[in-house]
């Protein structure tokens, strides 16, 4: 007696190997906050410098173009999750894109020694 493979084990099986290969694909493509802490503006506000050298993600909208500087912009966003706090962002010229009010992004950012915000990284979504 020979052993045949049942065609519909084969029709369930497939589909679910396909499916979980997705899912592995599409979880792999995701970027991962482990190197980059939620941005708390309430603790950034009463003391800035100090955290100096720390990294942030926020997700965010842009809010206003505030200034256009030699080396960059400087960009009010507003986080999504706390939209009634805006705040002010550089973007360096290496990192700029035609950045438009209203555009959501994941920024990547730096808080440097004088307290300024500074982007590292800008992923439109």
């Amino acid at each position: 007696m020979s052993s045949k493979i049942n065609p519909i084990f084969l029709v369930l099986i497939i589909p679910l190997i396909i499916a979980v290969g997705a899912m592995m694909y599409v979880s792999k493509g995701k970027t991962s906050t482990s190197t980059a802490n939620a941005f708390n503006y309430s603790r950034y506000i009463e003391a800035p410098t100090q955290l100096a050298g720390n990294e942030y993600s926020v997700v965010a909208e842009i809010d206003l173009k505030l200034a256009d500087l030699e080396n960059g912009k400087v960009v009010s966003v507003r986080d999504i999750d706390y939209s009634q706090v805006a705040f002010a962002i550089f973007i360096p010229t290496e990192l700029y894109q035609n950045i438009y009010s209203r555009q959501r992004y994941d920024i990547r950012f730096k808080v440097a020694n004088n307290g300024a915000l500074i982007a590292t990284s800008l992923r439109k979504f």
